[in-house]
C-alpha cells in the first residue's frame, strides 16, 4: 500500500484509473480498493480528492492564481466542480479561505 500512496500523491492531479494503480502495484482491483480502505478508512478517489483540497490550500494561501487555474492544476474538472468538493471538506468556499488565510 506504500507504493499505491506514492503514486497516488505523485499523480494526484491526473485522470488516473483504479485498472492502472492495479496494474502497477501488480494486485487485483478488488483488492487494491479493500486493502487501500481498510488502512485508509476511505476509498481511494476521497483520498485522491483529499489530496487535491490539501495542495489548493496551499495555492489559495500563497499564490494569486485565479480559482479556474487553481482547478485545472489540482486535477479537477472545472471551477465548479472544485469549490464544491473543497467546500464539503474543509466547509467554506475556496475564496473564503483565501480571505481567511492571507
Amino acid at each position: 500500500m506504500k507504493r499505491v500512496e506514492e503514486i497516488l500523491r505523485d499523480r494526484f492531479s491526473e485522470q488516473i484509473t483504479l485498472e492502472e494503480i492495479a496494474r502497477i502495484v501488480g494486485i487485483h482491483v478488488v483488492h487494491l480498493c479493500r486493502q487501500f480502505r481498510r488502512m485508509h478508512g476511505c476509498t481511494i478517489g476521497e483520498y485522491i480528492r483529499w489530496l487535491r483540497v490539501q495542495k489548493a490550500c496551499t495555492l489559495l494561501a500563497s499564490s494569486e492564481t485565479t480559482l479556474a487555474e487553481l482547478a485545472l492544476i489540482v486535477g479537477c474538472s472545472d471551477q465548479s466542480h472544485f469549490s464544491s468538493i473543497f467546500k464539503r471538506q474543509m466547509g467554506v468556499t475556496p475564496g473564503q479561505y483565501r480571505h481567511l488565510h492571507r
